[in-house]
């Protein structure tokens, strides 16, 4: 969806460095035009900029391998992906996923809203939370994107 885009084009197999990745980040669109992504201006500090080169490096993948062209989680959905849901979105989400409404009482939004609407949205919430949420980070909890595939999938089963 390329409302959703990064625009950190060809991570995967690059050969840049670890500081090379850094500097991308850190420099101003004028010092590397097409290229800088300025991260300073918006406030973050070089610790933060070094988070966010690490999660780059280490934590990257592709969704094609999770995720058909047509949105399609490539997943099992029952038993594997309600396991997953059960065990770790059911307390805050509900049975139903409905238990938090993301968007307003006329046009609401739930979690199986997300996963039809947005499904590269979904699998990178669900790997590392929502930001200034207390929404656990099942990357943390060393879940693998293909079991989140399969979460992917039963939520795309959830109402919307």
């Amino acid at each position: 969806d390329p409302a959703h885009v990064t625009g950190i084009a060809g991570i995967f197999g690059s050969t840049k460095s670890p500081q090379d990745i850094f500097d991308l980040l850190r420099a101003s669109t004028a010092e590397m035009p097409g290229m800088g992504h300025d991260m300073d201006a918006f406030g973050m500090t070089t610790d933060d900029i070094w988070d966010v080169t690490r999660l780059t490096l280490e934590a990257t993948v592709d969704t094609d391998d999770y995720i058909f062209s047509n949105g399609l989680f490539i997943g099992v959905p029952i038993p594997f992906g309600r396991l997953f849901y059960e065990n770790y979105c059911f307390l805050c989400h509900g049975e139903d996923g409905k238990a938090i409404n993301f968007g307003t009482g006329m046009d609401p939004v739930y979690v199986g809203t997300v996963a039809d609407d947005n499904p590269w949205e979904l699998l990178h919430k669900i790997r590392f939370g929502h930001p200034a949420s207390p929404m656990i980070r099942l990357v943390m909890q060393n879940v693998s994107a293909q079991d989140l595939a399969h979460l992917g999938a039963y939520c795309q089963s959830l109402p919307q």
